[in-house]
């Protein structure tokens, strides 16, 4: 039997109610879920913040054409680790998953009305070595979109919840060979500017304590002599 024939059409589902006052349902990335990329990420700015202070430090020592084009060019490369030190812990609490309101599914910006909502699974990926296998599938009349996170795990049963609520005709698979905890807590995967402004200053607060740190006790890493 074709499997497309086994969900329901259009005419059949139920209809959603998108006048609802009722909240949207949230899922977002937490830090907690890619630790190993901001400890990379702080290490990464943190040797940028070094190469920025000794090139800071040693800045007369620029007197020729030759050496101003390295400097240029380590200047770069300061930048860019400040960059990848900056942009994770920046970027990582506000990543939104999926939302889940009356009015549909939204992803990327992007709303799905429950109409167009086949169905949902989640499971996770097969085949392929990656840190975040969990993926959520959005199966709509024309294609499907995936959306990838670890996030998954413990908040499966929560979204199967929220779908059931807003669109009590729309399935929610999930993967039977796949580990799926008891339902996440909702408030593990909220943020706020306050959280994300802590986690951008606590990085900036390890850059300097460690250039002092470097200054005080190990002066010849950033001074040329």
């Amino acid at each position: 039997m074709d499997p497309d024939e086994t969900q329901p059409s259009e005419s059949q589902r139920p209809p959603v109610d998108a006048g609802s006052t009722e909240e949207p349902v949230h899922f977002l990335e937490h830090w907690r879920d890619v630790t190993g990329r901001l400890a990379a990420a702080a290490a990464i700015g943190t040797l940028g913040s070094l190469l920025l202070f000794a090139l800071w430090r040693n800045a007369d020592r620029v007197d020729d054409l030759y050496m101003l084009f390295l400097w240029a060019l380590l200047y770069l490369a300061a930048g860019a680790m400040l960059t990848i030190g900056f942009l994770p812990p920046l970027m990582t609490r506000w990543t939104v998953l999926v939302d889940c309101s009356p009015q549909g599914v939204s992803h990327g910006g992007v709303t799905h009305p429950w109409a167009t909502v086949r169905s949902l699974r989640l499971g996770a990926e097969r085949g392929r070595r990656t840190s975040t296998r969990y993926q959520l599938e959005v199966r709509l009349d024309e294609r499907t979109v995936r959306v990838r996170s670890v996030r998954w795990r413990d908040r499966a049963h929560e979204l199967a919840e929220a779908v059931q609520r807003f669109a009590p005709g729309t399935p929610v698979e999930l993967d039977p060979d796949s580990v799926f905890g008891p339902g996440g807590d909702p408030r593990a995967g909220r943020t706020s500017r306050a959280a994300t402004a802590a986690l951008v200053a606590a990085t900036v607060l390890l850059w300097v304590l460690v250039c002092a740190a470097v200054l005080r006790w190990a002066p010849g890493l950033v001074t040329l002599s």
